[in-house]
């Protein structure tokens, strides 16, 4: 197995970044076509990863495999009003975790994960949170990720 580097993202990164996150929703809902909404999606992302890799709200990194990037990951971080039983009550929510699908099953996205979580911790968050996939709860779950009840999302 060839061996990979965890780098920070950068803006060059942009154009790659919308590009596999556009691949993480095709490989999330198989079922569906979305090949008519590629371009447009993928343009409003990376002027979304132009401006937030590098940001203070956000940190990314990328995995280099013989000099080409195949996988990347992202959180975001939220400052929060004080909770009543602590008064630091900053969250960070993981999201554009893609690994190309030739280089899986090699600890990859567990490696971007420990990576994500290390800057989180890093920047005081005191919890991590994501929605996943049915292969990403395999992931997740044994890393400590368990779902919350009194968390509720409605659609505006």
């Amino acid at each position: 197995m060839e061996e990979f580097e965890i780098r920070d993202a950068t803006k060059e990164d942009a154009a790659l970044f919308a590009e596999y996150r556009f691949r993480m929703f095709v490989d999330m809902h198989p079922e569906t076509d979305f090949e008519s909404r590629k371009k447009e999606f993928v343009r409003k992302s990376e002027v979304y990863y132009s401006g937030h890799l590098g940001s203070k709200d956000e940190y990314s990194c990328v995995v280099v495999v013989s000099e080409r990037v195949v996988a990347c990951g992202s959180i975001s971080f939220w400052d929060r009003p004080p909770h009543i039983d602590y008064f630091e009550n900053n969250i960070g929510y993981v999201h554009s975790i893609y690994v190309r699908k030739e280089f899986r099953r090699r600890g990859i996205s567990k490696a971007v994960m420990a990576r994500l979580h290390e800057e989180a911790r890093k920047r005081g968050m005191r919890k991590v949170g994501l929605h996943a996939s049915e292969s990403g709860r395999l992931v997740y779950k044994p890393m400590g990720y368990k779902g919350n009840d009194s968390y509720l999302e409605v659609e505006l």
